[in-house]
């Protein structure tokens, strides 16, 4: 009788661990399952975005093409003029020595009266330390 009971239990445990083992596999594939669909469900917010900035890309395209357009369509601009040098400088200090008004030396010059001005006013207060 022992044998047989023992069979009996042996036969239990297998049985407990194939349903145990049973009960896993079944968890997993709906685990697995459950996961397959959430990534399904994130490709295709994934590919949902990627058309609208392929849609976004197509319109700026579109946009620097019109903008390129009227670009090549407004006058060119005139370059601009130098910076007052180092030659200017002084042409515009003797000039302003010699007691001629900013606006004779600026027209003489070729330059605007603020500059002239400026140029003056520097001197002076460098002169006055």
């Amino acid at each position: 009788m022992t044998g047989w009971v023992g069979s009996l239990i042996v036969c239990s445990l297998l049985s407990a661990a194939l349903l145990s083992g049973l009960y896993l596999f079944v968890s997993l594939k709906r685990e697995l399952a459950r996961a397959h669909r959430r990534l399904d469900s994130r490709q295709q917010e994934l590919q949902a975005g990627l058309a609208e900035l392929q849609n976004q890309l197509g319109k700026l395209a579109e946009r620097v093409t019109q903008l390129e357009q009227q670009s090549s369509q407004l006058p060119a601009l005139s370059p601009l003029r130098p910076s007052i040098n180092l030659h200017r400088r002084s042409q515009i200090l003797r000039l302003h020595h010699k007691g001629e008004p900013p606006e004779q030396i600026a027209a003489t010059l070729g330059i605007p009266v603020n500059e002239v001005q400026l140029v003056i006013k520097i001197h002076e207060l460098v002169s006055a330390s």
